[in-house]
């Protein structure tokens, strides 16, 4: 199935930022290390594919555009040229997602979304909410261990 043509210049753009890895993907990971999530791994064989794991703590992080896997949060419009194209393509996308997700809690990990909105304008509030996460994670299972 080939991509239609980008009917706008906001199409272009949005379809252009569809990379394996996202500029803003790279700045979130960076952000990440900073605030101190250490430990995570980028590739994986997994359901998928989450773009972060941390193989350790069983979570695997999956950073969403807001786009491609429908945001609830943002409800952006359905492109009108060739909308059937488009609907087919995004609903399978939110399928394919759902799929993964249950594969994955079904498997013991814990599905972490990261949505696009929430690492623009700035990656580091989002980063660091995850890193203290992680970092909550690994004191419980310390404390388990201790026991």
């Amino acid at each position: 199935m080939s991509r239609p043509a980008p009917s706008s210049e906001n199409a272009r753009r949005t379809m252009e930022a569809n990379r394996s890895t996202s500029r803003r993907e790279i700045a979130f990971r960076k952000a990440l290390w900073a605030a101190g999530g250490r430990g995570y791994r980028l590739r994986s064989n997994l359901p998928g594919r989450p773009d972060l794991v941390f193989p350790a703590l069983r979570i695997a992080v999956f950073v969403h555009g807001c786009f491609w896997h429908r945001c609830p949060t943002c409800d952006l419009p359905m492109p009108r040229a060739n909308a059937d194209f488009w609907l087919d393509k995004l609903e399978s996308n939110r399928l394919r997602d759902r799929r993964s997700e249950q594969l994955l809690s079904d498997s013991g990990w814990r599905v972490v979304i990261v949505w696009e909105h929430e690492i623009r304008p700035s990656v580091s509030p989002r980063a660091a909410s995850l890193a203290s996460d992680v970092a909550k994670m690994r004191r419980t299972l310390a404390s388990h261990d201790m026991r």
